[in-house]
Formats: C-alpha cells, structure tokens, sequence
C-alpha cells in the first residue's frame, strides 16, 4: 500500500511506531555512552592505582610479555619501561640464569592462581636481592589476559631474621656453657 493509500490513522499509527523507535534509540545510545564513559573511568582508576601503588609492580600479557611497569619497579630493578617493554619478564632481565625456571614455574602458577613466594631476583646492575613476589590473574570478561605482579625488597626483613638468628644462637650457646646441664 503506497502512502497515498493509506488511511491517516494508519498514518498516525507509523509516525508513533517511528518516535518509539527514535525514542528507543535514543535511550540506546544514552546507555552505550555511559558504558563507555563508566569503561574509561574503570580503566584510569586501574591505571592510577598500577603507576602510585607503593610497591613495584609488572603488568604482563599471558605468553610473560611486559606491557607495564610502575615507578616503583624502576626504582628497584633500574629498568624504565621503554627499555624493557615487549620483552618476555622470564627471559632474565630480572632472574639471574638458575633462576629462569624458577620465574618460568612461578609464570605458570600465577596464570592459575594467586601465588606468594620468597626467592631472589637481579637488578640491572647485576646484584641480586631477596624479594617477596605476589602475583595474580588479571581476566577481563572471565577471559585470562595477563598478570600482574609485585615485588617487595626484603633485604632488610631479611637482615633482621639473620642478625636475630645469630643473636639466638650466641645466647644459646653462652647460656649452654654456664649451665652445661640444661639443653635448650
């Protein structure tokens, strides 16, 4: 039926139908923006609480590419971003040659799960340290894109459970020595 047959009800009837739907997607587009803008705003706090966290951080792809690091990771490790972006984090940048499969083991338990683990790692200029690693999953829409990872120095934690085990040990030998009948 041509629009010059149609009745001006049926005429009316259309013109409401297409307001609907203008209206609808209008709404449509109102929501699809707001999803965008909520996104964006999801993905700069994400950004802000990865680049000030006070620990180091890395942020790898699934395969153990470094997409990201903080400040702090520079600071401990002497590494900036543009240098070591693309580069496999388990290839021994930060892993001295025993520790590569270590790192390796520990990429593959991650991608699982959570994972909390003491160990060393190696800064730029070679020296090696004592850290704590935690590292988790990072899924976007339940799909596994990554990890994120944090180092913690524990040289100094470290230190004190050395100086306090070799004060314990002084003390119990001098206390063996005075009392040599009692055993500790």
């Amino acid at each position: 039926m041509e629009d010059s047959e149609k009745t001006e009800e049926q005429l009316i009837n259309e013109i409401a139908k297409l307001r609907q739907q203008i209206t609808e997607l209008k709404e449509s587009e109102i929501k699809r923006k707001k999803a965008e803008e909520d996104l964006k705003k999801n993905q700069q706090e994400f950004a802000s609480l990865f680049k000030s966290t006070p620990e180091a951080l890395i942020y790898v792809d699934k395969k153990g590419k470094i997409l990201d690091i903080n400040a702090q990771f520079t600071k401990l490790f002497g590494y900036t971003l543009e240098e070591i972006k693309g580069k496999n984090a388990d290839s021994g940048l930060i892993l001295s040659q025993k520790m590569i499969d270590e790192g390796k083991n520990l990429t593959k338990k991650a991608l699982k799960g959570f994972v909390n683990y003491e160990t060393y790692r190696k800064r730029k200029d070679r020296s090696e340290f004592p850290v704590f690693i935690s590292s988790a999953p990072v899924k976007v829409n339940n799909k596994l894109k990554g990890l994120v990872t944090l180092y913690q120095d524990i040289t100094e934690r470290q230190k004190m459970v050395d100086d306090l085990k070799k004060s314990e040990e002084k003390y119990r030998s001098l206390y063996e020595r005075t009392n040599p009948k009692t055993k500790i």
